[in-house]
């Protein structure tokens, strides 16, 4: 079965490491260690972008801060 997924997977998305498209080039989620950077899976996120579950975000999302030593967000604490 997890031949026929994976087949399925590489047929429809031609983004490499990526396991969820919208569309053949539009990359959703990438596989582990990857990070979803512009519809793309990269090792690691471009200068300028910041890291944060799995995704390269230019600026951080809502309930998250930017910690600029590691150019990642982190989660706010309540």
């Amino acid at each position: 079965i997890q031949l026929v997924e994976a087949l399925f997977e590489h047929s429809v998305c031609q983004v490499d490491h990526c396991i969820s498209c919208s569309s053949s080039v539009d990359c959703l989620a990438c596989r582990s260690p990857y990070f979803l950077q512009l519809s793309s899976c990269k090792s690691a996120c471009d200068s300028g972008f910041y890291q944060y579950n799995q995704t390269c975000y230019l600026s951080c999302p809502s309930g998250t801060f930017t910690l600029i030593s590691s150019y990642s967000c982190q989660i706010c604490s309540s």
